[in-house]
């Protein structure tokens, strides 16, 4: 049988993996792990299980990204839940002794970068399972028997007893370990996976700061310990954020900091939030985040969040228009009159139709917003039998499948729609 990169053997003995690690004081150079088997094929499943966790981190360039592959695979672990076997068990102690040394000089040095990862407490988790893992399958927490040939018989050399406090006010043997994490690592788990999809951090403005309000008013529990009443107050409080209007700069920086302003400076020139605000944003945006976190398993049970007006809650304004003497004063700036030859806004004798001149026309025209006109390609302009039509969508299905980063990013789902080219606008064209 052809031999595999990085497995090898002792003396006919048990397999081993064997690979060169980047420089690290958590590490050797020369890592080896035992695979617990003198079994060849269990040795290649074993060595494949473990090259899955094990390359990501060793060709990560940085430490941030090291603790970022280890949280990657911490989560995954406490995704899948309880193990269900001593395969799946040798596997997840085998990664737990590699990396337990990292983990332990992350938290005694308090590193910033990656401890805002959420990498202790995720860590911390995932031991407890661990632990209780080897509990249940073994009937003891000692060290853990890997595979042979004819099962769990012999021990790891290099396995370290998994050490993990459990959450504070629950008894580790009852911890039910997906739904006991914080709603802040929670959080920071939703946001990078948001992150990573979208290849932005839009999920921080839409989603994480309406969910740090909600931590920094009801606690940073785990979400299946908020009550029904712990929702029902939250509901009411975010009635009672002000706008930012009328507080100063450094006291607004967060909707707690805005909340926390008003109740102890009362609301004297003050505003209370829209209903408009409240309901499409706010309310809108926790739920996403509950829902999404039902789907992880976080939750048991759906949660709505139901906002309660107050009466000095301000009602929504109707859509704005331009008047036509408003139009007029756009039309006349010497953008579209003549402008300097290096002065846009300052009459003169030059006219450039550039993208601020088609811009502006496009969106008195339409009603787009500014960037729905800024993300406009040549292909979105689709010509149906003589009639022209902007094609507002985040790609044209009639083309293909696109990677992700190339869709068009509308405000809502509602926003796609084909607009009319307006004939003036087709005019000004020819």
């Amino acid at each position: 049988m052809p031999s595999l990169p990085y497995l090898t053997r002792r003396g006919g003995g048990r397999y081993y993996l064997q690979i060169r690690m980047p420089p690290g004081p958590a590490w050797p150079a020369l890592l080896r792990l035992s695979l617990g088997t003198t079994d060849s094929k269990m040795a290649r499943y074993s060595l494949c299980k473990t090259l899955i966790w094990l390359m990501p981190f060793r060709d990560a360039e940085t430490v941030r990204r090291q603790a970022e592959e280890i949280l990657a695979q911490c989560r995954e672990f406490t995704r899948k839940g309880q193990a269900c076997d001593w395969q799946e068990i040798d596997d997840r102690q085998r990664f737990f002794a590699t990396f337990a040394e990292f983990a332990s000089e992350v938290r005694h040095y308090n590193v910033p970068d990656v401890t805002r990862l959420g990498l202790i407490e995720e860590w911390s988790f995932f031991a407890e399972m661990l632990r209780q893992d080897r509990a249940r399958l073994y009937g003891s927490t000692s060290k853990l028997a890997v595979s042979t040939e004819d099962g769990p018989s012999s021990r790891h050399e290099h396995a370290p007893e998994p050490t993990a406090d459990p959450p504070v006010g629950v008894a580790a043997s009852s911890t039910r370990l997906r739904g006991g994490r914080k709603t802040s690592s929670v959080l920071a788990e939703f946001l990078q996976e948001q992150r990573q999809s979208n290849g932005d951090d839009s999920a921080q403005h839409d989603v994480g700061i309406y969910v740090e309000f909600l931590i920094a008013l009801l606690g940073d529990k785990a979400l299946r310990a908020y009550t029904d009443d712990d929702f029902a107050s939250l509901g009411r409080e975010l009635a009672n954020i002000p706008d930012r209007n009328g507080i100063p700069r450094e006291r607004a920086r967060t909707l707690w900091d805005r909340f926390e302003f008003a109740r102890r400076n009362g609301w004297e020139g003050l505003k209370r939030l829209s209903e408009t605000s409240l309901q499409n944003r706010y309310r809108t945006g926790l739920n996403r985040f509950l829902t999404w976190a039902k789907a992880r398993k976080y939750l048991t049970e759906q949660i709505k969040i139901s906002i309660v007006m107050s009466a000095e809650n301000l009602v929504a304004l109707p859509r704005d228009a331009f008047t036509d003497e408003e139009v007029r004063q756009i039309l006349s700036m010497p953008t579209f009159t003549g402008h300097g030859l290096n002065e846009k806004w300052q009459s003169g004798s030059y006219l450039a139709q550039d993208h601020v001149y088609w811009g502006y026309i496009v969106m008195l025209l339409t009603g787009m917003r500014t960037s729905e006109v800024a993300q406009l390609r040549v292909e979105d302009i689709i010509d149906a039998e003589g009639w022209y039509f902007f094609n507002l969508q985040p790609f044209d299905p009639a083309k293909g499948r696109v990677p992700r980063k190339d869709l068009t990013k509308l405000k809502t789902e509602n926003s796609t729609r084909s607009i009319p080219l307006d004939l003036l606008l087709i005019d000004l064209v020819h």
